[in-house]
């Protein structure tokens, strides 16, 4: 009896051993791998909206209502043609500060307002329904149409952008708007607001599959 209580202990720190052995061995065995992966910054450093005559350059301001900034929301003048500020002078460029091969989508929200200040200054806005208004962008950008929502479009830049020197990469975004734009159904108190939305993803690694869903670009071929 004794001999098979020895040999139940002789068997049992023997799997134990073997055991140890084998996770030791799972633990330190090892794998190199290489692979080259090319991570970067990619974003936008301004977003720039403003209105151009002749030389004169000057920024749109952003949107102040019931005492609160609207960050990135701009009025823009509908109904003062003659004012430096008239939609026909609008300007928005775009600057790219990636160093690494981007793509750059942007969508246009646009909305116009009819804006009235109590006696006690405070303004109050009330959005009013209207058509998609027109933009004229730059030949260089792709435009997307949504089919079921023209409000759903965007503006694709159709190159791999990057920035190649200390300074950001300008873009022109939205160009002089046409002169037969009509705007005389609006009166003293409407403005257009407008926001520009932008995404910016990395070219490679499958960024705008990833981030966008979209295996091929809207404009054709391959990313």
């Amino acid at each position: 009896m004794k001999k098979r209580y020895y040999l139940y202990i002789l068997i049992t720190v023997m799997m134990i051993a073997l055991g140890a052995t084998l996770i030791s061995a799972y633990l330190t065995d090892q794998k190199e791998v290489d692979k080259e992966l090319i991570i970067g910054d990619v974003g936008v450093s301004k977003i720039e909206v403003y209105y151009l005559v002749e030389d004169d350059k000057t920024g749109y301001s952003e949107v102040i209502a019931l005492n609160r900034n609207k960050k990135g929301v701009y009025d823009i003048n509908i109904i003062d043609r003659n004012a430096l500020d008239y939609i026909t002078n609008l300007r928005v460029d775009i600057y790219v500060d990636s160093n690494v091969d981007s793509y750059l989508r942007v969508k246009i929200n646009d909305q116009i307002i009819r804006k009235t200040t109590n006696y006690q200054g405070v303004i109050t806005e009330t959005a009013l329904r209207h058509s998609p208004i027109t933009f004229f962008t730059h030949s260089s950008w792709h435009v997307e149409n949504d089919p079921l929502d023209v409000r759903n479009t965007y503006y694709y830049y159709p190159e791999r952008i990057k920035q190649t020197t200390s300074e950001p990469l300008k873009l022109s975004f939205i160009i002089p708007y046409p002169e037969n734009q009509d705007f005389s159904a609006y009166g003293e108190g409407h403005i257009l607001q407008l926001g520009i939305k932008y995404e910016i993803v990395q070219a490679d690694f499958e960024g705008p599959l990833k981030n966008w869903n979209l295996s091929t670009p809207p404009w054709g071929g391959a990313w």
